[in-house]
């Protein structure tokens, strides 16, 4: 019988994620998920600064990019076609308002478009008429059938929390 070979997995996560509520840490941590930076004590900063010592300037000016399943409320399925839609509707959004920050967010009853404030607040009626119209088909092509809200972004606003 040969040997199974075990598989080291290694996360990016640094110091600064640790302050946040994230379940990804959480299943990292049940399935034996290693992560270097927090080990060593290196924050953001500091990868971004031993990105750009390294001469990978360009990496270490990247914005935060969550994962996908961080728009999908606790408790909800995560499908890929969800995940897809997902990103769908913020590309869309990008290229349509262009917007700060965008996060489409999935709640067991509506599809919620966080944006950045200015954003939000530069909305006329009409233009936020016909975008909640047009998110709402391409979540039912998707599969998705919810009614589609806009609200200010809040980092964090997908995860619910049991009451301590």
């Amino acid at each position: 019988m040969a040997a199974r070979t075990r598989h080291l997995i290694l996360s990016g996560a640094n110091l600064d994620d640790l302050g946040d509520y994230r379940p990804g840490l959480i299943a990292a941590q049940d399935h034996g998920v290693r992560h270097p930076f927090v080990e060593a004590g290196i924050d953001k900063a500091t990868v971004r600064a031993l990105a750009a010592e390294l001469g990978l300037g360009a990496l270490a000016e990247l914005p935060s990019a969550p994962c996908l399943s961080s728009r999908i409320e606790t408790g909800l399925r995560i499908e890929p076609r969800v995940l897809a839609l997902v990103l769908e509707v913020e590309k869309f959004l990008a290229a349509a308002v262009s917007p700060r920050t965008v996060r489409c967010r999935i709640r067991a009853g509506a599809m919620v478009m966080e944006l950045d404030a200015a954003t939000l607040a530069g909305l006329d009626a009409t233009t936020l008429a016909t975008l909640i119209s047009e998110l709402a088909a391409m979540g039912r092509a998707a599969g998705v059938d919810l009614p589609v809200a806009f609200a200010p972004y809040r980092t964090g606003s997908a995860f619910l929390r049991d009451a301590a």
